[in-house]
């Protein structure tokens, strides 16, 4: 019989998993050693799950079957899916690379970005800033070309509508923009973006 080694192991993140809490410990979705949860499953009132199994199916997706989810309990709380406790949960992914410690933790303030389509023009601020159709992200396409580096590979690809970011001689919008770089992402002109956990 042949013998195995293990030569390493590396934490990358939880996987699943809930917080909610007026413990300030807790009060974000964390794990035990603070980095952003991978997936905050409570709002699909999976609190928790047991060990999976995984495959790689002909689709390009990997799929991951849980089994004994701890459901959320409270039918007041806006994550209560009625389905009862120890239930399978079968998740899948398509991407090919982890952000390490769960990529982006959301704070501070909830921000709306103008558009064209909403009656922005280019006197707000720089126009031609879109999503993009492969990674989600926000990104500058000028002439609605793409460009930019998305991490699922070559250029972003536009999509929808032209946002507007504003830009100088708005006072107001400039001091919340400061607050925008107390996040840990940080979105070029180019439309790379890199998190300062990551580095």
């Amino acid at each position: 019989m042949a013998s195995v080694e293990v030569l390493f192991t590396e934490r990358i993140g939880q996987l699943t998993g809930s917080t909610r809490s007026s413990d300030p410990t807790w009060i974000r979705s964390v794990d035990a050693m603070q980095w952003p949860l991978l997936n905050d499953t409570g709002r699909w009132g999976v609190m928790g799950v047991d060990l999976g199994a995984n495959t790689e199916h002909s689709d390009g997706r990997l799929y991951i079957f849980f089994g004994d989810v701890a459901v959320e309990q409270d039918r007041n709380f806006p994550g209560f899916s009625g389905n009862p406790n120890n239930s399978d949960l079968v998740a899948w992914t398509d991407d090919t690379k982890v952000l390490r410690h769960g990529g982006h933790l959301a704070l501070g303030w909830n921000f709306f970005l103008p558009s064209k389509e909403q009656g922005a023009t280019e006197s707000s601020g720089q126009p031609d800033w879109h999503l993009c159709s492969k990674c989600g992200g926000l990104f500058w396409a000028p002439n609605d070309q793409p460009s930019g580096i998305c991490p699922k590979g070559d250029n972003h690809q536009p999509i929808g509508w032209n946002f507007v970011l504003p830009s100088s001689g708005h006072l107001r919008v400039n001091r919340m923009m400061s607050v925008l770089r107390m996040d840990s992402n940080t979105t070029r002109k180019d439309g790379s973006s890199t998190c300062q956990m990551n580095r």
